[in-house]
């Protein structure tokens, strides 16, 4: 850390390191990591409430296609330096939008390129958010698990997902 930050964005930016993210779950902190893993769960028309999906596009601000990450270059003594990825047909779509982020932790050109790689890959996949409720067979769910999703009403090829948030009432 060059300066002073918040402890909890230093965890998060920590957490980023390994492509994790911090959520908070009944009173503390906890992490999980972006990675391949087999689902979970299974949710269908007939173990969600009403049999219902509601789908919702994730919001227009929310993509893009370049992505600047920020590291300490280990070649230049540390100074940070930017390495800038660009998907050229998103960009020829919708004109230049751009993210930058900071890898904390890359010290590198190839990694802060592997680490823009990731971030335009997973931004061009993940583009749609599922809502739907369910028993108590979703206790035993985390956030950070995969889960799969067939909706018979929807016909769509990826069927699969990750669970961003729980909610109990």
């Amino acid at each position: 850390f060059q300066s002073a930050t918040p402890g909890l964005q230093a965890i998060e930016d920590i957490a980023k390191v390994f492509n994790g993210r911090l959520f908070w779950s009944n009173g503390t902190i906890d992490f999980y990591s972006d990675r391949v893993s087999e689902p979970s769960s299974t949710f269908s028309n007939a173990n969600v409430k009403d049999g219902i999906f509601n789908y919702q596009d994730v919001a227009k601000s929310a993509n893009f296609n370049v992505a600047e990450v920020i590291f300490q270059d280990k070649k230049g003594h540390f100074k940070p330096s930017l390495e800038v990825v660009e998907d050229e047909d998103g960009i020829r779509k919708d004109g230049k939008l751009v993210r930058r982020v900071n890898g904390r932790g890359t010290t590198s050109r190839g990694q802060a390129r592997r680490l823009a790689k990731y971030i335009l890959h997973t931004n061009k996949l993940e583009r749609e958010v599922i809502d739907f409720q369910v028993g108590l067979e979703a206790l035993a769910l985390n956030v950070g698990d995969i889960i799969t999703v067939q909706d018979e009403l929807k016909s769509f090829e990826l069927e699969g997902g990750l669970v961003l948030r729980k909610e109990t009432d």
